[in-house]
Order: structure tokens, then sequence, then C-alpha cells
């Protein structure tokens, strides 16, 4: 359901839609065109013209009109392109899942790395505040100078850095991710329908009256 929420996917998508349509249309060349006829007759009982004109009885009569299309080669050389184009639609449409498989798959790897990464710089903050607390205490009991403190908070002050940088390839981590799954729960929300993208079988071009 995400996954179908990417701007590239929903763009494929309709694409498949649209050239689905293009197939119904060509195709529909080849059905029967119902045209609806209707026909007006005149008749009067009696003789004379006179007599036409007074007593005139009227007659309606309606039916269908049915055109049977010919199967020749141009409907067939306009039939097989329409064709061809949404095969190759229906392809691209495939290939496109594939590539977004795959990078939301690169996505999970890379938040996964900087989980562990987390992790260690985190370990690493720790281990560091602990040595600049014991080089502290040091100093205060006069076990130490203070050279070694300034070292021991320098290192400190860099773990805790590395540590920032973490957390901020984590959060890109994971906008990257949410791009990869489709931009959230309320993206991509216009698609076509999934009955829209193959072609249907069109049993009446049009139906019309005059």
């Amino acid at each position: 359901e995400l996954l179908g929420r990417r701007p590239d996917v929903v763009a494929r998508r309709w694409q498949v839609a649209a050239l689905a349509k293009g197939v119904d249309v060509a195709r529909a060349d080849f059905y029967p065109n119902v045209d609806l006829m209707a026909s007006v007759g005149f008749s009067a009982v009696g003789g004379g013209m006179l007599e036409f004109f007074r007593s005139a009885k009227y007659t309606y009569s309606a039916g269908p009109a049915v055109t049977l299309p010919i199967f020749d080669g141009g409907r067939l050389a306009q039939l097989r392109p329409q064709a061809a184009g949404y095969d190759a639609a229906v392809e691209q449409y495939n290939q496109t899942l594939v590539d977004a498989l795959k990078n939301i798959s690169d996505q999970l790897i890379r938040l996964h790395s900087v989980d562990i990464q987390k992790d260690f710089a985190a370990q690493s903050v720790a281990s560091a505040q602990k040595t600049y607390d014991i080089a502290t205490l040091a100093y205060q009991r006069g076990l130490t100078d203070y050279l070694n403190v300034l070292n021991a908070q320098t290192r400190l002050f860099q773990q805790q850095l590395v540590q920032e940088q973490v957390q901020a390839a984590r959060l890109a981590a994971h906008a990257s991710l949410l791009t990869a799954l489709g931009g959230g729960v309320g993206a991509g929300a216009d698609t076509p329908a999934q009955r829209k993208l193959a072609p249907e079988n069109v049993p009446v071009r049009a139906v019309s009256s005059r």
C-alpha cells in the first residue's frame, strides 16, 4: 500500500491506465456500431387528398441500424501499436516496482547500519565521560595535573560530536526510508484504480439517436 504511493510508481500507474484506455478505444472499432434509427411514416385510410389531411394516421417505427466493421489492415495497424505501447508501459511499471523495492531495501540497510553506529557512539560517549570524571577527581585530589583533565575533556567533546553526527544521519536515514515508502500515509492518494490498469472488452462502441 505504501509502495503504491511513491510518485514514480503513481506516474507509471497513470501511464499504464492511459494506454489501457487507448487499447480500449482502438479495439472498440472492431465491435458493431449500434445506431438507433427512427422513421416516421404517414398513411391515410380512405381516398383523396382531402381525406389524407383530415384523417391522416401516423405510423411510427424505430429499430436499431447495425453497422458491422470490416477487419481491415488499417484497424489492425491502429490496434497493434496501442497494444505494444500498453505492454511496454506494463514492463516499465514492473521495473519501477523492482527499483522501488531495491531502494527501500537499501534504505533499510542504511538505517540498520546507522543504528549500529548509534550504539557504538553511545558507548564511546559513556567511556569518554567516565575517563573525564576520573581525571577530574584525580586532579581534585592532587594525583594528576590539569593537562590530563583537558585531554579527557577534549576526547569527551569529540565523542559527543560524533554521537550528534550519527543522530543526524539516523534522522536522514529515517527521512529517506519514508520517501522510499511513498512519502507518508496521505501521499499519492490520487492513483488510478486497479481495474483501470488493464484493457476492457468494449461490447458496443457508441449509442446515439437521430
